[in-house]
């Protein structure tokens, strides 16, 4: 399961970097990606996920800073530098299961499956975000104004991707199978655990490259005792 927040942050015009430029020169857009690092969390068996009871949970925050250069009039974008990150990742498995348990990495798998998702959002937002906003003001005078509203726009649409990727991944029949998934016979040492499916048809982007590197970078640390836990 998930719980989420969602941040912008816009810089002071001034002291974040705004400054003239010469009449005549293309717009041009620089990205900064940050995935963030991850911090594990053990430590009470009665979890909750917002004011849900879960097995697991995954919180995390979405941030975009930027500055911009404009022309000397401030009616010209120039350049703008965006940084798209998560500048935080926070994976919780309640102490009911005990570690090293099959319980505990199907649902410390699962979680993992959330962070790819954030990332992958972060990703593709990232590539398209500045070419759109590029394309927008070769249109219209550029705007302080203008530029914080697109970009919360942007910011509304990426929490609505990512929700609605989440909310696939934790229907009930797909937390199902993770849970019956300890039911069968464990992957043998050394071997990949195969990634879980992608639950429905609704799905924004493909996600299953990003679920496979998650599954079998943990795989690959947990058998090999770099455990985060």
């Amino acid at each position: 399961m998930t719980g989420r927040l969602l941040a912008l942050a816009f810089c002071a015009f001034l002291t974040a970097g705004v400054r003239p430029a010469p009449a005549g020169q293309a717009a041009t857009a620089s990205v900064l990606v940050n995935l963030g690092n991850i911090k594990y969390v053990y430590r009470t068996p009665e979890l909750y996920c917002g004011s849900t009871p879960a097995e697991g949970c995954t919180r995390t925050t979405l941030a975009i800073s930027h500055n911009v250069m404009m022309s000397a009039d401030g009616r010209r974008l120039i350049n703008l530098n965006l940084v798209f990150s998560l500048a935080k990742i926070e994976v919780e498995v309640s102490t009911a299961h005990p570690k090293g348990s099959c319980m505990f990495d199907a649902v410390l798998k699962h979680e993992l499956t959330h962070v790819a998702l954030a990332r992958a959002v972060v990703r593709r937002y990232a590539k398209e975000v500045p070419k759109e906003i590029l394309a927008r003001y070769e249109k219209r005078p550029f705007s302080f104004n203008d530029l914080e509203k697109v970009l919360k726009a942007y910011q509304k649409k990426m929490n609505a991707e990512r929700d609605r990727q989440d909310a696939l991944l934790d229907k009930e029949e797909a937390r199902e199978q993770l849970l019956g998934s300890c039911k069968k016979p464990s992957p043998s040492r050394g071997e990949a655990a195969a990634p879980p499916a992608v639950f429905g048809e609704n799905a924004v982007y493909p996600i299953t490259d990003d679920i496979v590197k998650a599954m079998v970078r943990f795989q690959k640390d947990y058998l090999a005792k770099k455990r985060p836990y």
